[in-house]
């Protein structure tokens, strides 16, 4: 998904074999981005990848191999490496506890999950819904637990990715400013609604 991108995406998307690249004409933010990414699919698994961060190889083969073993669970993840400018990891994989099985309760406390490290079923989609993309920010967050209140989670103990580690000039981190804003009111909104 090229999100109007300014930069020469296009250019590189097109020199790649067995790729499907899509250009929305006006940039529609992230979560819009992406729930046409997913629209456009065809795969029984999705996994999100954003340009400036990079899988691990094999990972998603293996994150696909544990949700294949187990037809109950609806993610899995891995832990993720923070990357310097270059990609290269920089301090210990996130996280240090991997979680399995019922999530829910835990996520809604915090959000363990790093977005490169998750492969979901495509099937969860219908009953949870798309990505919301009134959450900039915890857009991803939100749909792990709306995924983890009707699924079981597994987990892999071992890097499946490194994320580029936001910089003041590059517009990363934009869930670091906004997590506390928008973090209560989606976590007791999710929460009332298991409760009723």
């Amino acid at each position: 998904m090229d999100d109007a991108s300014t930069d020469a995406t296009a250019e590189v998307c097109r020199s790649f074999n067995d790729i499907k690249y899509i250009r929305l004409d006006e940039n529609q933010g992230t979560a819009r981005a992406r729930n046409v990414g997913i629209e456009a699919s065809s795969s029984e698994y999705i996994s999100f990848h954003d340009d400036d961060d990079r899988k691990t190889p094999g990972s998603i083969d293996e994150l696909t191999a544990l949700l294949d073993a187990d037809p109950e669970a609806g993610l899995a993840y891995g832990q993720a490496l923070a990357g310097n400018e270059e990609l290269e990891p920089v301090g210990d994989p996130v996280p240090n506890e991997l979680f399995r099985g019922d999530v829910f309760w835990r996520i809604v406390e915090a959000n363990f999950i790093p977005t490169i490290a998750a492969v979901f079923r495509r099937s969860c989609l219908f009953k949870v819904g798309k990505i919301d993309p009134d959450l900039v920010g915890v857009d991803d967050y939100d749909l792990w637990i709306r995924i983890s209140e009707r699924y079981q989670v597994l987990a892999l103990e071992k890097p499946v990715g490194i994320w580029r580690q936001a910089r003041s000039y590059s517009g990363q981190g934009s869930s670091d400013r906004v997590l506390e804003a928008v973090r209560m009111n989606v976590v007791s909104n999710r929460a009332l609604k298991v409760l009723r």
